[in-house]
């Protein structure tokens, strides 16, 4: 049987697009919203030629009866909706112009980008994802979890094949994230047509094939919900394996999750017990977590403890909340309404919950859309709400869970007051050579720079921050959020520190919940003599170090298909207040042997 799925070119005006990727099994509209994306030209405008027939291509046609081949040459006629686009604003502090998937006037990198881009070492980006027509939701979710190779490697291991799935929508669309990853993957590729992924997607769950506007272009849709929807259709198709993944989350202590391997919720038991997770999605992302119901009205004393399984931690954002957080402790201690079997009726309850086991991946959701029932719409709480680089979740773990990191994190401080001691005396060395040179009347500046590259040497020796102190400041709501040495998260195989790296982060740009612009922003990869690997974009964590190796580490910003290098510094200003990029979701990866 042939496939559905060819690749052409499209010509238009005096520009060429290689290598379009055009899957006959889909409506024309999918391909109509491709040319829009590429060219600017509506749908409503295009006039393809090239046809069986010489026929113009309509939404309805059946894309099987037009005779296109593979690498056919077609020619596109249509003029864009706007030929001269508003001047983008002059810096991202002022922008007022919020542009959806469908604008043409995109605001351009700001200047920070662009200074970062030049001179930031030669870092290998990932190609970018061509926008579909309002999908920047999907390709930023893609892009991140484009950043867990663990998961990549479990898709690899999947034999389905896309196309041999259409009645299986889950087997269909793990097919299809496995090919779409991969080829993420591959040098020297600009950005890709994720088109046969986002079909998958919408035959998984309509919600995202809606329709909106007055053209009736598909709709834009919730990233964290995209997100969610994925990870639940993985779990159902990628068992955990008994190889190296399940070591590691056995390591961590995971519970199992419900048959169906999405969550599990029981009276608690055996808090300290570990087992190995039903799923790779589990396995990667799965927090165990035990709450503490308690009927606060009087008359009754009832307390209910259960163990629930998450994927994702939320951060309220209330009046109160400056700091992830602030925003982590208000979700795990929240007023409840609940049935009282003493009160015989429905009552207040208060809810703590705490993390008992803890997942390779932790990720965070900013809950920053709220209902609002006169306007019936979902609001943006703009918010500033900053969160950090290192993230350390001690404090909101079990008394189980603490105590089972208790040794790994002791040795963490070992080793850290080790490598603070290493650099004093490093550092006293040079000095010391320093005044031998002043005393004999050498070169000062010579010594000044002998001294500086001896301390250099010294920092890069001890991971990377020599005279950090070991003590871990926390905030107003007790959570440590300060960033810890390459030897202070140099734990055992079997001891982890609860303390996690920020890799990536979605952001959306607008006010409204079905609007706006979504981009991921990810940590690259350090540049290495093995920089011509295949699978270099996107490596694995590093088991040993942590932040330190690769805390100088541009990061990337991919924007559909616009990818540049932006910095750390940059990344941090995410944190809301206003109409530009803020953090909707970020991911975090253990620091752990």
């Amino acid at each position: 049987m042939a496939s559905s799925v060819l690749t052409v070119m499209v010509k238009w005006r005096k520009q060429s697009f290689p290598n379009v990727t055009l899957d006959t099994s889909q409506s024309a509209e999918v391909f109509q919203s491709q040319l829009f994306s590429l060219t600017g030209v509506p749908p409503s405008r295009q006039t393809i030629l090239g046809l069986r027939g010489g026929k113009k291509i309509a939404a309805d046609v059946d894309l099987t009866k037009l005779g296109i081949k593979n690498k056919q040459t077609l020619m596109l006629l249509g003029s864009p909706e706007t030929d001269t686009p508003a001047a983008a604003p002059a810096s991202a502090a002022k922008a007022t112009h919020v542009a959806d998937d469908l604008d043409l006037d995109a605001p351009k990198e700001d200047a920070a980008a662009l200074s970062a881009a030049a001179t930031a070492p030669a870092i290998v980006t990932p190609p970018g994802l061509v926008n579909m027509g309002n999908t920047c939701y999907m390709n930023s979710v893609v892009q991140v979890l484009n950043r867990v190779p663990e998961l990549r490697s479990a898709l690899g291991g999947y034999r389905g094949a896309a196309g041999e799935s259409v009645l299986n929508p889950s087997a269909r669309l793990t097919a299809s994230l496995r090919d779409l990853l991969s080829r993420l993957n591959v040098r020297g590729v600009t950005a890709i047509n994720p088109s046969t992924f986002i079909s998958a997607l919408r035959v998984a769950n309509p919600q995202f094939a809606e329709r909106a506007g007055p053209v009736g272009a598909f709709a834009q849709q919730d990233a964290e919900e995209c997100w969610g929807e994925i990870l639940t259709r993985l779990s159902s198709t990628l068992p955990a394996p008994s190889g190296a993944v399940a070591a590691a989350s056995s390591v961590l202590g995971d519970e199992p999750a419900a048959a169906d391997g999405t969550s599990a919720s029981a009276p608690a038991s055996g808090a300290g017990a570990t087992s190995v997770p039903a799923t790779v999605v589990d396995d990667l992302f799965g927090i165990t977590t035990v709450a503490v119901d308690t009927c606060t009205e009087e008359g009754s004393t009832e307390t209910v403890t259960r163990r629930d399984t998450v994927r994702t931690l939320k951060c309220h954002i209330v009046q109160s909340v400056n700091h992830l957080a602030d925003g982590l402790s208000a979700a795990l201690s929240e007023t409840i309404e609940m049935e009282s079997t003493a009160l015989g009726r429905t009552a207040s309850w208060s809810r703590v919950s705490r993390l008992d086991t803890l997942p390779p991946y932790l990720a965070v959701q900013f809950v920053r859309f709220a209902w609002k029932p006169v306007e019936r719409v979902r609001a943006k709480i703009l918010r500033n709400v900053s969160f950090p680089l290192t993230l350390d979740v001690f404090d909101f773990c079990t008394d189980d869970a603490r105590s089972r990191m208790a040794a790994g994190r002791e040795r963490a401080r070992r080793a850290a007051d080790e490598a603070t001691a290493r650099a004093a005396t490093d550092l006293e060395a040079a000095q010391a050579a320093e005044a031998e040179k002043d005393a004999a009347g050498g070169d000062v500046a010579s010594g000044a720079s002998d001294s500086g590259a001896a301390l250099a040497a010294a920092v890069d020796a001890n991971g990377g921050d020599a005279a950090m102190d070991t003590s871990v400041p926390a905030d107003a709501s007790g959570i440590a959020t300060v960033e810890v040495t390459a030897a202070a998260t140099d734990a055992s195989p079997t001891e982890i520190t609860g303390v996690y790296e920020l890799i990536a982060v979605l952001t959306h740009q607008g006010r409204a919940a079905d609007g706006g612009h979504y981009v991921a922003w990810v940590k690259a990869d350090p540049p290495t003599p093995e920089a011509g690997a295949a699978d270099a974009p996107a490596a694995g964590p590093s088991r040993r170090g942590g932040p330190s190796a690769a805390s100088s580490a541009p990061w990337i910003k991919l924007d559909d298909n616009k990818v540049s290098l932006t910095t750390a510094e940059e990344v941090l200003k995410l944190s809301g207040g206003g109409d530009w990029h803020m953090a909707y979701m970020l991911l975090y990866r253990a620091n752990q042997a």
